[in-house]
Parts: C-alpha cells; sequence; structure tokens
C-alpha cells in the first residue's frame, strides 16, 4: 500500500525530473552493491529485481508524458461516463484566466446556478458535468474531441478578464431538422441549424446577465430535446432578462443568439410573422449574420412571400457565398415564384400542355440551376438540392436520365426517401422503361402507404402496359385517399379505364365527377363531354 502511494504522488504533473533523480540513484547503488556481491546467484537476482524497478520507473514517466504530450489540453481517456443517445450530458470546463487582478471561478458560477435551474425545471436525462481542466481559443479541436468521446450535446467552455467572463458555447449533437418534402409540390425551403460554436459575454457582477445566461442554456437544453414550445418560453425569458441589462456592445451582441433560436422555434411552430421579427432583431443587432438571413428567408417564403424571400436568401447569399443551404433555399424560392402555378395546374387537371420550358422565366431558370449546381458542389450529400434538381431535369424533354442520375444519388444517401423512388419512377416512365417504374412506384408506396399520387401514377403505367384490372384498382385507392391534388385526375382516368375495360356505366359516372371537380375553363372539357355522350348512347 505505501509503495502505491509512493507511485501515485510521484506521477503527479511536475514530478518528472525527481522520477529521473531516483532513477540515477537506484542505477548507482546498485552498480555498487552489486560489485561487492560475492554470490553471483543472488547478484543476479538482485540485478533482475532493479531492472524491473527501472523499467517500472520509465514506464511511469512515458505513461505521465503521453498524458500531458505537448503541453496539449486532451484526454486520452474521457472523464465521464460516455452520455447515451437519449441523454443530454452538458461538459462545463474551468475557464482560462485572463485577467490581471481578480482571480474567479467562472465555471464554478455557471455550474451552479445551472443545476438550480436543472432542478427547478425537472429536466430528465438531463446531466451536467464540470471539467476540472482549461483551454485556450486555440484549443477548439481539443473541446471537441473531449465532448465528442463523452457524446456530450454541449460544451461550455471559454475564459474570463477583469471585464466579464465569455462563455463559449460548442454545441456537439445538432438538431438534423432538414425537412424533407411530403409531395412533389412541396419545395420548402429548409432552416439553418444555430451555429455550433459561438461566444457569449457576461458581466460577473451584473445578476441579471447569469439569469440571462442560465435561461439561454435551459431554453437550448429543451431545443436540444425537441421540446420547442418549453425551448420559446426560456428564450422569451432571457430576452427579458436581458432588457434589464445596460445596453453594452458586448452583451448586446450575445442577444442575437437568443432571437435566433427564438425565430427558428417559430418556424417550427409555423408562427412565420414572428419568426420574422424575431430575425430582424437579430439582424439589427449582427447585420453581418448570414444563417439569420437564411432564416428570415424561410420564414418569408412559407408565408407565401416569395420576393422577400428571395431578397434575403440573396443577402446569406453575398454574406456568405458558400452557405450550400442559401443558394438551395434561393432556387426553390425562384422555382415557387415563377412556376408554382403552372405545375399545380398540370397536377390537379393533367393540362401538361402548359409544362414546356418557355413557361419558366429564363433568366430564372438558369439562376435555379445554377444555385442548385453551386449548392451541390459545395455539398456533394446534399440531398435536398440534389432531388430538387432531378425534379427540374424531369420536367424538361430529354434530361430524364440527368434526372435518374441524381434521384439514384438520393436513394444512395437516403433508402429511406420516398419521393426520391417517386419521381424515378416518373423519369424511368418517361425515359420508356415502364416495368422500372412500377418497381419504383411500388417501393414508394411501401415507404408511404398513404401517398395517393404514387398509386395514381402507377395506375398510369398499368394502363399503358394494358392492365386494366390493376390499374383500376390502383386508381381506386388513390381516390380512397382524398388527395386534391390528384383527385380530379384519378377520377378521369379511372372513367377511361372502366370505359375500356366495358364497364359504361361506372365510366359516365367517373367522367362526370371529373368535370365536377375540375375547374370550368379546363381545357379537355368538351372532349370529356363528347366522351360521356358516346358511352350513353352505347347503353341505349
Amino acid at each position: 500500500m505505501f509503495g502505491l502511494s509512493v507511485v501515485w504522488f510521484l506521477i503527479q504533473p511536475g514530478f518528472e525530473p525527481l522520477l529521473t533523480a531516483l532513477a540515477d540513484f537506484l542505477i548507482i547503488i546498485g552498480y555498487f552493491g552489486l560489485k561487492n556481491l560475492k554470490n553471483q546467484r543472488i547478484a543476479d537476482r538482485a540485478a533482475a529485481t532493479l531492472m524491473l524497478i527501472l523499467m517500472t520507473l520509465v514506464a511511469i514517466v512515458l505513461v505521465d508524458a503521453n498524458i500531458r504530450k505537448d503541453g496539449k489540453n486532451e484526454l486520452v481517456n474521457p472523464p465521464i461516463p460516455t452520455a447515451t443517445t437519449d441523454e443530454v450530458l452538458i461538459m462545463i470546463s474551468d475557464f482560462h484566466d485572463q485577467s490581471e487582478n481578480v482571480t474567479y471561478d467562472a465555471a464554478g458560477a455557471i455550474e451552479e446556478t445551472l443545476r438550480q435551474a436543472l432542478t427547478e425545471y425537472d429536466l430528465p436525462n438531463v446531466h451536467l458535468e464540470r471539467i476540472e481542466q482549461t483551454f485556450r481559443r486555440t484549443d477548439l479541436e481539443a473541446v471537441k474531441r473531449l465532448g465528442e468521446q463523452c457524446n456530450a450535446t454541449l460544451f461550455i467552455w471559454g475564459h474570463y478578464d477583469d471585464a466579464g467572463m465569455y462563455p463559449r458555447f460548442q454545441v456537439l449533437r445538432e438538431n438534423e431538422l432538414e425537412i424533407l418534402p411530403e409531395k412533389p409540390t412541396d419545395k420548402l425551403a429548409n432552416l439553418a441549424n444555430p451555429p455550433n460554436d459561438f461566444t457569449l459575454y457576461v458581466n460577473r457582477e451584473l445578476p441579471a446577465q447569469m439569469t440571462y445566461l442560465t435561461q439561454f442554456t435551459i431554453g437550448q437544453i429543451f431545443y436540444f430535446k425537441q421540446s420547442f414550445p418549453k425551448a420559446l418560453t426560456l428564450f422569451e425569458e432571457a430576452v427579458k432578462s436581458a432588457q434589464l441589462v445596460e445596453e453594452t456592445e458586448n452583451f448586446q451582441q450575445s442577444l442575437t443568439m437568443a432571437y435566433f433560436y427564438k425565430g427558428f422555434t417559430y418556424i417550427v411552430k409555423e408562427e412565420y410573422t414572428q419568426a420574422i421579427h424575431d430575425y430582424t432583431q437579430a439582424i439589427e443587432l449582427n447585420p453581418d449574420f448570414a444563417l439569420a438571413y437564411n432564416n428570415r428567408g424561410t420564414a418569408y417564403e412559407r408565408s407565401g412571400d416569395y420576393v422577400q424571400a428571395i431578397d434575403n436568401f440573396t443577402q446569406a447569399i453575398e454574406l456568405d457565398p458558400d452557405l450550400p443551404l442559401a443558394l438551395y433555399n434561393r432556387a426553390l424560392a425562384l422555382d415557387s415564384y415563377y412556376f408554382d402555378a403552372y405545375y399545380f395546374r398540370d397536377l390537379a387537371y393533367g393540362d401538361s400542355s402548359i409544362l414546356a420550358p418557355g413557361m419558366y422565366h429564363v433568366n430564372a431558370f438558369i439562376q435555379i440551376f445554377d444555385d442548385l449546381n453551386r449548392a451541390i458542389a459545395l455539398d456533394p450529400d446534399f440531398t435536398l438540392a440534389l432531388y430538387h434538381r432531378g425534379r427540374i431535369h424531369s420536367l424538361l424533354a430529354n434530361n430524364e436520365y440527368l434526372a435518374i442520375e441524381d434521384f439514384n444519388r438520393v436513394i444512395e444517401l437516403n433508402p429511406d426517401f420516398p419521393l426520391a423512388y417517386y419521381s424515378r419512377g416518373v423519369a424511368n416512365f418517361d425515359s420508356g422503361r415502364p416495368t422500372l417504374a412500377i418497381d419504383d412506384y411500388t417501393r414508394c408506396i411501401e415507404l408511404a402507404p398513404d401517398y395517393a399520387r404514387a398509386y395514381y401514377n402507377r395506375g398510369i403505367v398499368y394502363t399503358e402496359l394494358g392492365n386494366l384490372t390493376q390499374a383500376i384498382r390502383d386508381f381506386t385507392k388513390a381516390i380512397e385517399l382524398k388527395d386534391v391534388d390528384c383527385l380530379a385526375c384519378c377520377y378521369y382516368n379511372r372513367g377511361y379505364a372502366y370505359r375500356d375495360s366495358g364497364n359504361f356505366v361506372q365510366a359516365i359516372r367517373d367522367l362526370e365527377e371529373y368535370l365536377n371537380l375540375a375547374p370550368d375553363d379546363v381545357p379537355n372539357r368538351e372532349t370529356v363531354l363528347s366522351a360521356i355522350e358516346q358511352l350513353k348512347t352505347k347503353l341505349d
């Protein structure tokens, strides 16, 4: 036991010279002792014992040096248990002292207030761990490695000086809130997640600022747990606390993040007017905040104001030309602004004549492709950008194979994305490969059993192949799902399928229902009326 205590004492930082001196001392003693031994057998054993001691000391020195190698802040093993996937682990390290006149336990102050708040808000599966280790500003990668070893969600570190403390937030497990479209008409601009590395400012003498820091951090925890209403409440309280603080440049900049998170949660709640207000506040505080422009553009896009959306995405791109999400979002806003009216009409009533490429505003069309291509060049695995580029390719004559390439890549990246199969089915059918189209529509239906458009399109392919029984079955299923986007087309095509299979009564009913659903100026109204009259004569 005494020996272990000595070893533990000796391996503490700063004792490497003592270890070296002890090793030298043992060598000298051993040399003279062995020299005077007359019994060779005893001498051999003593030599072996001495060698074992020396090797142990050398190993201790090497391990100790490895733990503190190169003077960097690195740990070989995580100091705390690794968090599970359903746990939120917040790590707080000691703050680096850059002050001249004060000594302050910044990490301890933050830890104390957060522990009290965790108790107050009753947050299960949320753990707070203190790390007695400091990191300098240049140690970001070491912070990230340590946090990732422990599967932490958030790592709070930083420094303090005579003016106050600067807690730095490293988000390690971001919410992936990429919103996949549910149907082809959905061209959802997507939100930029909050920055994963940012610094707040707190004057340690002002309780209101510490309250702000606590409310903001607890709001983040609810955000990480996707409890967005509770997160929003905390962010709103944080802003109110900040209003009690004298306006200083450092602290007002800290407010930017609270407004950013508020805007984010309002968009998730589909309260776009309030989201626009909060992102405007964030932009006023930080006019160079590209992500705030992107998300304000998203709020405008969701509320149907494509002109404002395009303007905000453009400002985001000007501030950060390498922001793929803003490029993607601008492409979708341009697409919606110049093309949606035509696309919806074809989808609902089968009037495909209006889908000629000339319907696109030429400059907008070029910009859409340019934005999507740039976004994909910056992020080759950008699933939504690939999907929408493929979708636009599939609308253009002779571009089906380019569309299929994009959809293949999307499926490779996300095999469970039903619309990728649906859209590839459209491209396969248009390029003369009906069997492959059926396979794609079938896979789409497996992944999204309530997706009416997939049944409708598969029914079209079966009609082309002459399998009217299966076609009628698919059209019927699509009608039962009552998707207004394709309901009229389902009655139209099932009506003709019934006609061709000899069921004239049902054919008349379906075609009449199609005319009831279609607008008065639908181009094929007279043709359908004529078909109904012909069917009636066959019944006479």
